[in-house]
């Protein structure tokens, strides 16, 4: 399956042959010359890998970085034209997964790219896990708390309610901490002011 790219580079000349590179190596490329642009971009088609250059107008890289990866979980390769132990140091700070001097050699890129596609997936794994593992605890707080139940007999009914009606049971945690928001608005509604 073709890896899908996104190239953000303010610099026209840097974007069109780092992109044509890629598209020939047999990446689908998406390309944006400002971290707006690479952010809507990212909102409507989720690439594997984004490739950022940390200095451009606006948000910028690092911050864009940040964006990218906690809304999207898209893994970050960063270029820059700069070797400065600060900027390193916040590159990495946001998750990056490498940063590349420029001038670029395409041939160099590839498997920096391809090592952050497959940590990237790994991230994005365990963060889905850690979301979920949150999602089922809430619930199971919740119930302890609503039914004065033990940690345990609150998890054994979860998984039961679970089993019975054939849902996952993070799914099921959604639902019971939906329900319990929805019962806290109209709970704060009739007290009194």
């Amino acid at each position: 399956m073709t890896k899908k790219l996104l190239i953000a580079d303010d610099d026209g000349v840097v974007l069109a042959t780092l992109s044509e590179g890629l598209r020939r190596a047999g990446y689908a490329v998406l390309e944006a010359r400002d971290a707006e642009s690479a952010y809507r971009v990212v909102d409507m088609g989720r690439p594997d890998v984004a490739v950022l250059d940390v200095r451009m107008p606006g948000m910028g890289g690092i911050e864009l970085s940040r964006k990218l990866f906690e809304d999207f979980q898209v893994p970050v390769v960063f270029l820059t034209a700069y070797d400065e132990q600060d900027l390193v140091e916040s590159a990495i700070g946001t998750g990056a997964f490498a940063y590349v001097l420029k001038p670029i050699d395409v041939a160099r890129l590839i498997p920096v790219i391809e090592t952050a596609a497959v940590r990237g997936r790994e991230a994005a794994g365990i963060k889905g896990a850690m979301d979920k593992n949150r999602q089922i605890n809430a619930a199971v707080g919740v119930l302890m708390e609503r039914y004065r139940v033990s940690m345990p007999k609150a998890l054994e009914v979860m998984r039961a309610v679970a089993r019975r009606d054939r849902k996952k049971l993070h799914v099921l945690a959604l639902e019971i901490i939906s329900a319990t928001e929805q019962d806290n608005r109209f709970f704060d509604e009739f007290r009194e002011p």
